[in-house]
């Protein structure tokens, strides 16, 4: 089954579960410290993800300017064009929905995910 998250309550779904980003697509671009969207009605990216006791195929789309400015970093910055797995934990409550922890490492390191 797949599984699409874009709203808060999407992301409630999975609220402090271990997920394993596989894929991350941006759909802005960071200069400086600066996010620049291309679109104010477009989402800044998108992620495939894979979390703990799921068996769906997730995508969520990234609607936080934080949130995509830390995946950015982690994708962009320590691994460069080679995106190995970046370890995430959502946290919030609906309306204030954040990835609260990234945890950068190889997908080997997350084998309870697969």
């Amino acid at each position: 089954m797949e599984r699409t998250l874009l709203t808060d309550d999407d992301w409630a779904t999975i609220d402090g579960r271990l997920c394993l980003v596989t894929t991350f697509v941006p759909m802005a671009k960071v200069q400086g410290d600066s996010v620049i969207a291309m679109s104010a009605t477009m989402p800044y990216g998108s992620v495939h993800i894979k979390c703990e006791e799921l068996l769906d195929d997730i995508t969520g789309f990234i609607t936080h300017k934080t949130d995509f400015a830390m995946l950015w970093a982690a994708f962009k910055c320590a691994f460069g064009d080679e995106a190995l797995g970046v370890g995430i934990i959502i946290s919030g409550v609906p309306g204030n929905f954040s990835i609260s922890s990234i945890t950068m490492s190889t997908q080997s390191h997350y084998s309870i995910l697969k």
